[in-house]
């Protein structure tokens, strides 16, 4: 069991990093689409493994940190990037009506020139 946790970690942590390889590919086009990996949720019509992956994200989630650069690849509200944690756990599902900040957003999306 742990061993196919730590094995199941290391798809998660290769997908969120982008690894050059054909799995971390299709995924990233397939599944994700240009989004978090931490906003998706698992549809009926995902394979058993690909909800495996997602059951374990909350634990994932605790050894991950974005490293922002210029913020255009970090997602506001679901990456890790602030001594808050996620920003959507934070301040609450609710948190991008009212910031104006979408959803999908990314960091670089919440600034203006050099505030936010």
């Amino acid at each position: 069991m742990i061993w196919n946790q730590v094995m199941c970690l290391k798809f998660i942590w290769l997908l969120i990093s982008k690894a050059p390889s054909l799995w971390v590919d299709w995924h990233q086009s397939t599944h994700l689409n240009g989004q978090s990996f931490w906003s998706i949720t698992a549809t009926a019509s995902d394979s058993w493994a690909w909800h495996k992956l997602l059951e374990l994200s909350p634990l994932a989630l605790q050894f991950c940190k974005s490293q922002l650069g210029n913020g255009k690849s970090a997602s506001f509200w679901f990456d890790v990037w602030s001594p808050l944690g996620q920003l959507i756990k934070y301040i609450g599902p609710a948190g991008p009506r009212p910031l104006r900040i979408r959803e999908p957003a990314h960091v670089a999306d919440g600034i203006t020139g050099s505030t936010w």
